[in-house]
């Protein structure tokens, strides 16, 4: 009996160099399909894992790609609505500025004060309505300036406490003109527009005659005394024993940069000395720089009459005593008043008055 054993071993070579060539040929068009040399932790266990943590590393950057398309989509929303809301301030401001000019009458400021109404009506509306996705844009954080924690924008038309009715100034004559023309000034109605005007009622009240009885001086717009370096008051006592003794009516308006130099001098202030029955309403005095000696304050030195719905910042300065912000002696009725600013003095010093009748 004998074995034979059937063998081909050409075929057997050709057939595991085949074998080879296709696995070859395989892992060749995986990478050509996948576009990756290393698609199975076969081809490169190593190379493998840092790929797996590389794709895991992108897929997290494309989230936080389009987290931050999102927020930047928010914040799109956001800024449009700011614009739009800045736009309504911008024509806010310029209502107010446009109040201010002393040429329109009741009726005209009754609609400008509509006007500004809707406005901040409107955004109001805008700063609690604005979303994104549901999610308030303008609630829960702490306010932008110019706004309050409700969101209503804090639209302040001056720096006054109580309500003031304007006085339509646009049939008067000016003071300056008046005198010019020679009216007749005590019982009348002035406006006072300018710093000339403003002058020109220091100089009939300190000439010692009854100028101011009974007469009443109204401001037509905001006046600035930058230009006088030192003030002479509206009843200059010291010198002359001028009183102011008529009504005076801010109309809302403000005297700015008010300079004062008088250390030795007694009764100094816009107003000096104001008698008896008079008032003095409605008037606001911003960055005063008053220095007196005796009966100093920022609006007026010494007060008999009644002072109402005023105020006055900056520095007042008495060398001596009886020295307020607002009144150093007031002995008359001051109301929905305040002042603010540095006050200084010898004694019976206060930040509103100095000493009053109560």
């Amino acid at each position: 009996m004998s074995i034979t054993i059937n063998t081909n071993l050409s075929s057997l070579i050709v057939q595991f160099a085949m074998k080879g060539a296709t696995i070859d040929l395989n892992r060749a068009i995986e990478r050509m399909t996948t576009g990756n040399k290393i698609n199975s932790a076969k081809d490169d266990a190593a190379g493998y894992a840092v790929m797996t943590g590389m794709s895991t590393k992108m897929g997290a950057y494309r989230i936080a790609e389009s987290n931050a398309s999102a927020g930047l989509d928010m914040v799109s929303t956001a800024v449009n609505t700011l614009d739009l809301m800045n736009n309504q301030l911008s024509r806010l401001r310029s209502l107010a500025v446009q109040a201010q000019n002393g040429t329109y009458g009741a009726q005209s400021l009754s609609a400008l004060k509509s006007e500004a109404k809707t406005i901040t009506d409107s955004l109001n509306q805008l700063m609690t309505s604005a979303e994104y996705n549901g999610k308030k844009l303008f609630s829960g954080v702490e306010p932008p300036a110019g706004f309050n924690q409700s969101g209503m924008p804090e639209v302040q038309e001056s720096g006054f406490i109580g309500d003031i009715t304007p006085v339509d100034t646009s049939t008067l004559k000016t003071l300056t003109q008046a005198v010019a023309d020679g009216n007749t000034i005590k019982g009348g109605t002035w406006a006072i527009g300018s710093v000339e005007d403003l002058v020109k009622l220091a100089e009939l009240t300190n000439t010692r005659t009854d100028n101011t009885s009974g007469t009443t001086f109204v401001m037509s717009q905001d006046i600035d005394l930058s230009g006088i370096d030192n003030w002479t008051p509206i009843g200059d006592w010291y010198n002359n024993y001028g009183t102011f003794k008529g009504t005076f009516n801010g109309n809302g308006h403000v005297i700015r940069n008010l300079k004062i130099n008088n250390p030795s001098k007694y009764y100094q202030g816009l107003f000096g000395y104001v008698a008896s029955g008079s008032i003095i309403k409605n008037i606001g005095l911003e960055n005063v720089d008053v220095s007196g000696y005796v009966y100093v304050g920022g609006l007026v030195g010494y007060g008999l009459g009644t002072i109402t719905n005023c105020y006055s910042t900056g520095s007042v300065t008495g060398t001596g005593g009886y020295v307020g912000g607002l009144v150093g002696n007031g002995q008359g009725t001051i109301t929905s008043s305040y002042a603010t600013g540095n006050v200084s003095g010898f004694n019976v010093v206060g930040g509103l008055v100095g000493v009053s009748a109560g």
